[in-house]
């Protein structure tokens, strides 16, 4: 899918984006993860300026001074959450924003709905937005996961993935790995709603493990030499 086509799928879908995705236990059991990777590695960062990458609706802008995003309905949303904070419409492959030298990129949920190509797209883009030393923080579907599964994604959403050796070319010598952490391991939508928090501690330790190479996800924290 194009990003024209990808841009006017998220304006229809804004409104009701963060009930559908992240208000039932499946979401959540995600964000909790998330949140939980942002916490230890951006704690301690107030007066910082930390952008995040294809914001959305600004499900994650309390860790952020700045967001940018395709969407302008997606952009409504997140101002009226957010009124403090900096917006700005963009796309994340060729970010051109006037204030650079950030000290942090977030970007999650994004490289998923991509081609394989502009993950080095994105590398590119979060290198011109961070100051040296910087960290960018993202998350890509594991291949190795859907190896094993076989699955087969149809159409353009979430079709893409990545295994780790993939990821390893894209960074050369200008990126220097921090931290690399999985998200759901554990097939959690075939557990009932009520046992899937009671999970969380357990999927958490498997993620921080060698197993991570298996989780549906990766995080990746990686520092601009």
């Amino acid at each position: 899918m194009s990003h024209p086509e990808i841009q006017k799928y998220y304006e229809q879908l804004a409104a009701g984006y963060d009930d559908r995705r992240f208000a039932n236990s499946y979401g959540r059991f995600i964000d909790r993860q998330e949140r939980a990777i942002l916490d230890r590695h951006l704690s301690g960062r107030k007066g910082q300026r930390i952008l995040d990458l294809a914001c959305g609706t600004g499900r994650l802008m309390e860790y952020c001074t700045d967001g940018l995003d395709l969407s302008s309905a997606m952009l409504d949303l997140a101002r009226r959450k957010h009124p403090a904070k900096n917006f700005h419409l963009g796309n994340a492959l060729h970010p051109e924003l006037p204030d650079r030298g950030f000290d942090a990129v977030i970007c999650f949920h994004l490289l998923m709905h991509l081609k394989k190509e502009d993950l080095a797209k994105v590398l590119t883009g979060a290198r011109t937005l961070l100051k040296s030393g910087g960290l960018f923080i993202f998350d890509l579907p594991s291949g190795e996961r859907r190896r094993i599964r076989r699955r087969q994604v149809e159409g353009w959403h979430g079709a893409n993935s990545y295994e780790q050796t993939e990821v390893r070319q894209y960074l050369e010598d200008r990126w220097e790995p921090v931290d690399e952490q999985g998200i759901l391991f554990l097939p959690i939508h075939r557990f009932p709603n009520r046992l899937r928090p009671l999970l969380l501690g357990l999927d958490r330790q498997i993620n921080r493990t060698p197993f991570k190479k298996y989780s549906s996800y990766r995080v990746y924290i990686l520092r601009k030499k």
